[in-house]
């Protein structure tokens, strides 16, 4: 379970019953997600579903979109410290960097539908647009310093720029794929996509056009 910690843009609970309160109720929430959608999500269901009283929650959170927020600010903070601590290491070339990367961000495979629900639940929310955007830039920061030692690799006469277009086709990609705008035909598995992610990234950031 999650540390409380991530949570402090919520009003901070002041005492550790409150605190499993709080992840036990974010807890129940991600499972609903995953199991019903966004459109089964609701007060009493994740109630029922944390075995906590709809009382309690609505204390917490006002509205499902508050939830809504909570789940993906949550979500997001630990995808953001997975490929941080997967590209923290002694990795010998751009290959291993960018591979690192794009496995990490995609573990699971289909377990990333989460975040997908949540996009295709408020898109119009500027709350939850910002934060989304807040972590591309930070998967973006995490990946250009772990490139760094690797700079010479990359052919585009503007290196900045070419790891701007990168990450920005990637994400482009996986949420294409996360809303259904993608057949997921046989070819399009999980284990292939991330396998010619990184062909593709790789390839754009190493050759020279």
């Amino acid at each position: 379970m999650t540390d409380a910690g991530e949570l402090a843009y919520i009003i901070p609970p002041q005492q550790a019953r409150s605190q499993r309160f709080l992840l036990k109720v974010l807890e129940a929430a991600e499972t609903i997600l995953r199991r019903d959608g966004v459109e089964g999500l609701t007060m009493p269901a994740v109630a029922l579903e944390a075995g906590v009283s709809v009382g309690g929650i609505y204390r917490r959170f006002e509205t499902k979109q508050d939830l809504l927020r909570a789940i993906k600010d949550r979500f997001l903070t630990r995808a953001e410290q997975s490929v941080a601590d997967a590209l923290d290491g002694r990795l010998t070339s751009l290959d291993d960097v960018v591979r690192n990367f794009i496995d990490t961000l995609l573990k699971g495979g289909p377990g990333a539908d989460l975040f997908g629900l949540m996009v295709e639940s408020r898109t119009d929310d500027p709350s939850m647009r910002d934060r989304g955007n807040a972590t591309v830039r930070r998967l973006r920061d995490s990946l250009a310093a772990a490139l760094a030692p690797h700079r010479a690799e990359i052919a585009h006469d503007d290196p900045d720029a070419a790891i701007d277009w990168a990450v920005f086709i990637l994400i482009s990609a996986i949420m294409r794929r996360l809303r259904g705008h993608v057949s997921p035909a046989p070819s399009l598995s999980w284990p292939a996509m991330r396998r010619e992610l990184a062909r593709m990234m790789v390839s754009y950031l190493k050759v020279s056009a």
